[in-house]
């Protein structure tokens, strides 16, 4: 409230958060609360958009690496009776055949599903964090007390912290 624009400028720069330094730079150039607002949801949106899209194609990848895996086996199968002279040769090419639907059921379940709930998680707090930064960023707008700001900020975190735990809980038990 009582710093020099210009010094305020140069400490933005060291604003690790592309979303917060989004909402200084708007509250430096005086745009009003519903403009912020507006502003700062739209990135929001836009963000959650692109990290909703990620998560979809992994789970797509998910879905579709099993079968993948059974298409690799039936190929397997046909090369092998093409090729089926004795008992002994097809042993061999059996287990090569079924190793295909193995690796595409691992690549599924052990490494997309978690990846992509891990990719939810972070989804989800990163929404949180966002609706925390644009309600401080409204309330300096507003010219609160600086000591309101912070403990309403500490309220929204504690609430945070506890809302993720359940919800972190849920997309392990439903991943």
């Amino acid at each position: 409230m009582k710093t020099n624009i210009r010094n305020v400028e140069n400490k933005i720069k060291g604003i690790d958060d592309d979303f917060l330094r989004l909402g200084a730079k708007l509250l430096i150039n005086n745009y009003g609360g519903r403009d912020i607002k507006n502003i700062m949801e739209r990135e929001m949106t836009i963000r959650l958009v692109e990290r909703n899209f990620s998560q979809n194609l992994l789970k797509t990848i998910a879905r579709l690496t099993p079968s993948f895996g059974l298409a690799g086996t039936v190929i397997s199968l046909i090369k092998m009776f093409k090729h089926m002279e004795s008992v002994d040769t097809i042993a061999p090419m059996m287990a090569v055949a079924l190793m295909s639907t193995f690796y595409g059921v691992i690549i599924s379940n052990l490494i997309m599903l978690p990846f992509c709930a891990k990719l939810k998680e972070q989804a989800i707090e990163a929404e949180l964090t966002m609706n925390i930064a644009i309600e401080g960023i409204l309330a300096i707008n507003n010219m609160e007390h600086p000591l309101k700001i912070e403990e309403r900020i500490r309220g929204c975190r504690e609430e945070e912290i506890e809302c993720l735990t359940g919800i972190g809980n849920t997309v392990r038990e439903t991943a």
